[in-house]
C-alpha cells in the first residue's frame, strides 16, 4: 500500500497522484474538493475514470477561474441604476406589471380546451423511459455519495443498471464503488459484463484490463485492451496503458510504435518516454533509447525515483 498523503501537502502542490485502489470519491474525501470539480477540471468526461500513476489539478484551471471572476467583478461594479435595469429587464416594467395585473375576467373553457388540457395533463404524468429512469437513479446516487451514504448509492445503481443496462456511467462508479471496498471479483463480472454488451466503451475495458494486471492475468489483460484498441485510439492514457502491456508481455517492437502514439497525443508525458526508452533498450537501439530517455528527463514531469533511473539508463546506453 502506498505511504498516506498529505491532504495540506496536495492542496499546496495543486496536484495529487492517483495510487493503486484509489478512486475518484475517496480522493474527494481525502482531499476536500469536489468529485465533479475533480471530474471537470481533470476532462474525466461522464465515466469519471481514473487510473493508478495518473496526476489530477486540484483546482480550477486558469481560464475557468477568471472567467468566474470576471463575472463576479462585473456584477460587484455594476451600479444600482444598472442593477434595477437588469431587474426590470427581467420582471417587466412597474406599468407593464400593473397591466398585467388588469387581466380580462375568466371565462369558462370549452369542451375541445378541456380535452386539450386533459392530453397535456396526461402527457406530464406520462412515466419514465428506462434511460430517464437509469439518470434519475444514476444521479440519485451520485447525491448519496456526496453524503457519504455508499449503501444506499449501490442499490440506486444497481437499479439504473436494471433499467438501462447501457448506462455506462452507472456500470462503471458502481465498479469503482466494490473495487474500493475490496470487491474485485464483484467488480470484474460487472465490467466484463459490461465489455460484452458495450465493446466500444473503452474505459470499460481499460478498468477491466487494470484488474486483470493486479490479479496476474496478464495476456488477458491484453486481449480485452486489444478489443477496443480502435475505440480508444485517441486517449493517451488508454493508448499508454497498452504500450505498457506489450512490454510486460515482452512485445517491445509493438510497445515502441504504442508509446510512440501516446507521445504524439501527449508529448510532455515524461513516464511515457521513459516507457519508450524501455522497450528501445531491450531491442538494442542505443541512440533512440537515449533520445527517449533525454525527453523523458527533460519533461520535468517525473517523480524522483523515476528520474534518477532514467539517467542511469542514459549514461548505460550513452557508454555502447
Amino acid at each position: 500500500m502506498p505511504p498516506a498523503k498529505s491532504k495540506a501537502a496536495a492542496a499546496e502542490a495543486g496536484y495529487w497522484t492517483v495510487s493503486r485502489g484509489e478512486t475518484l470519491y475517496s480522493i474527494s474525501t481525502q482531499t476536500g474538493v469536489d468529485p465533479w470539480n475533480l471530474s471537470n477540471w481533470n476532462k474525466l468526461g461522464r465515466g469519471h475514470v481514473i487510473h493508478s500513476g495518473q496526476r489530477l489539478r486540484l483546482t480550477a484551471p486558469a481560464t475557468t477561474a477568471a472567467k468566474a471572476e470576471t463575472r463576479q467583478a462585473k456584477e460587484e461594479k455594476a451600479s444600482p441604476a444598472e442593477k434595477q435595469k437588469t431587474i426590470v429587464a427581467s420582471t417587466g416594467t412597474p406599468s407593464e406589471q400593473k397591466s398585467e395585473s388588469k387581466a380580462t375576467p375568466a371565462t369558462a373553457p370549452s369542451s375541445r380546451e378541456i380535452q386539450t388540457g386533459n392530453a397535456v395533463m396526461d402527457k406530464k404524468i406520462k412515466p419514465l423511459s428506462s434511460d430517464e429512469k437509469a439518470e434519475s437513479e444514476y444521479r440519485r446516487a451520485a447525491d448519496l455519495l456526496q453524503k457519504g451514504r455508499m449503501a444506499d448509492a449501490e442499490k440506486h445503481l444497481k437499479s439504473a443498471l436494471n433499467a438501462n443496462e447501457a448506462h455506462t456511467p452507472a456500470r462503471e462508479l458502481l465498479a469503482g464503488l466494490m473495487l474500493q471496498q475490496g470487491h474485485w471479483r464483484e467488480a470484474q463480472q460487472l465490467l466484463e459484463q459490461g465489455v460484452a454488451k458495450l465493446p466500444a466503451y473503452y474505459p470499460f475495458a481499460q478498468l477491466l484490463a487494470r484488474i486483470y494486471v493486479e490479479h496476474g492475468a496478464d495476456q488477458k489483460a491484453l486481449t480485452v485492451m486489444e478489443a477496443s484498441r480502435r475505440a480508444g485510439a485517441e486517449n493517451p492514457d488508454y493508448v499508454a496503458f497498452l504500450a505498457a502491456l506489450y512490454q510486460r508481455a515482452g512485445k517491445h517492437a509493438e510497445a515502441v510504435k504504442t508509446y510512440s502514439e501516446a507521445v504524439t497525443l501527449n508529448p510532455q508525458e515524461g513516464r511515457w518516454w521513459l516507457g519508450m526508452g524501455i522497450s528501445l533498450e531491450a531491442g538494442q537501439d542505443w541512440n533512440a533509447a537515449a533520445a527517449a530517455y533525454q525527453r523523458a528527463i527533460e519533461s520535468g514531469l517525473l517523480e524522483d525515483n523515476l528520474l534518477k533511473y532514467a539517467r542511469q539508463r542514459l549514461a548505460v546506453v550513452k557508454a555502447k
